[in-house]
């Protein structure tokens, strides 16, 4: 026991001693700390925000556009980031000293949320599809494949609604069974103008003193040597003329009564797919000269003719939803205008026009007048000498009367129809169906137009007459 205490009474002494004549041990150098600034990548959603940390307490905040994001700061040390529109914006924070402590591009996404919300729908409105929708900066955009054509349009109304005011929605779906929609448009007129010219123009044959619109004078020597001549009607003019010895004097009796019936028949036929837009034109287009800078002269092609213009939506229930834009127009000469090209006066003409705009509901085979007018407009003008043409019963003599008349009716009627294509095209009769070129003996002698010979189709079943 006593062995024990003097082995351990000599391990502490031999510990002290070491301890006394270590060396001194010497504190570390305090480390200065260096605050680097927060940066990277802020990505945030269009109506959403993020709550930021920063290094130190901030005393200025810098947005490089605000029209991306919003900044609020939650306390001395956190930023609420608040994403307002869709960009790529840059955040940069310092503190008071005037050193950056938070430096990030923030990148604001489009909202999801329509995007989520039309996928959802497609569920209710059109079972069976399979659509991508994608939120971008101005809109959406739709993908995948919609079961029927009324599926797909009804999709499209919801994707807009879920878009909002002013954005837009691009349809890239395909539909599995597209339907064929075939239109008939009848456009029919009748136009009617009558017009009436009474009065009397008196003017010599050459030279005088002019009254009014009036010429009186007398004739040169030649003149009334030889034979007199008659003014040249004018219009619908014809001439009386009274020839003497000494003055030859005509006088012009403007009568023009006429009576003008015009009859207008398109019935353009176009076929298009469910959903889809199409366009048809008869006719022509003219050319209108457009003066341009430093004596150059352009071309512009104006359309007239009969134009269709159409896209139809066929429904679940087989009803078509018709957006139909016909256009009858014709050249004229009425409310024409002349413009100078190069020192010439070129005269350009106008265009009469009949057109409609409508969208309606309609069924297969039905049909449905979407416009009509009936204009009846007349006008009457009348030109007199001053004085002489007020004279009751002789001032006639003296007075010019014009009268003019015009009626007009249209009538567009629209007559869609569900149509499939057919494998025997034997089925279908073009115009020239059953027209061959005669020959000389037919054309010559025959008078015929059809090379063709008709046959004659026999009656079916027992067909005559039974006498009793």
């Amino acid at each position: 026991m006593l062995r024990r205490l003097l082995l351990a009474s000599g391990a502490v002494a031999a510990m002290l001693g070491g301890a006394a004549h270590a060396e001194p041990q010497h504190e570390p150098p305090m480390v200065r700390t260096v605050r680097t600034p927060a940066a990277g990548q802020l990505v945030v959603t269009q109506g959403s925000g993020r709550l930021v940390g920063l290094t130190g307490a901030a005393s200025n905040v810098f947005v490089a556009d605000p029209n991306v994001i919003a900044v609020r700061p939650a306390s001395a040390r956190k930023l609420f980031v608040f994403g307002k529109a869709p960009g790529f914006t840059t955040l940069t924070a310092t503190d008071t000293s005037g050193k950056t402590i938070a430096l990030y591009h923030v990148v604001v996404t489009p909202d999801r949320y329509p995007a989520v919300r039309v996928r959802a729908e497609a569920t209710q409105v059109a079972p069976g599809a399979a659509v991508r929708v994608t939120s971008e900066a101005n809109g959406l955009v739709v993908r995948g494949t919609v079961p029927t054509p009324a599926q797909d349009w009804m999709l499209m109304k919801r994707a807009q609604l879920a878009a909002g005011t002013g954005q837009t929605v691009i349809n890239e779906t395909e539909v599995q069974q597209p339907q064929q929609v075939a239109l008939k448009v009848r456009i029919a007129q009748m136009s009617r103008t009558v017009t009436q010219q009474l009065g009397i123009n008196w003017q010599s044959a050459a030279g005088g003193v002019a009254i009014g619109k009036f010429l009186f004078g007398f004739s040169t020597l030649g003149s009334l040597l030889g034979p007199s001549s008659a003014a040249a009607p004018v219009g619908g003019s014809f001439n009386l003329q009274f020839p003497q010895n000494t003055v030859p004097i005509d006088g012009v009796l403007d009568a023009l009564n006429t009576d003008n019936l015009a009859h207008i028949l398109a019935e353009p036929t176009l076929t298009a797919l469910s959903g889809q837009t199409a366009s048809f034109l008869d006719g022509g287009s003219f050319p209108v000269p457009v003066p341009g800078q430093n004596g150059t002269v352009t071309v512009a092609y104006q359309n007239y003719g009969v134009q269709l213009k159409f896209k139809p939506v066929v429904l679940n229930n087989g009803s078509i939803i018709l957006h139909v834009e016909p256009t009858v127009s014709s050249p004229t000469t009425q409310s024409s205008f002349q413009i100078s090209v190069a020192g010439e006066a070129i005269v350009v003409p106008s265009l009469s026009t009949q057109s409609a705009s409508t969208t309606v509901v309609i069924g297969s085979g039905q049909t449905l007048a979407i416009a009509g007018l009936l204009d009846n407009s007349s006008n009457q003008s009348d030109s007199s000498l001053p004085g002489l043409g007020q004279v009751p019963v002789l001032g006639a003599a003296f007075r010019n009367d014009n009268f003019n008349k015009q009626e007009e009716e249209l009538v567009i009627l629209v007559t869609p129809y569900l149509v499939k294509p057919v494998d025997d095209a034997a089925k279908f009769e073009t115009p020239d169906s059953g027209w061959t070129s005669p020959d000389q003996v037919q054309r010559i002698f025959l008078f015929r137009d059809n090379g063709t010979v008709a046959q004659e189709t026999p009656l079916p079943g027992a067909a005559g007459f039974v006498l009793r």
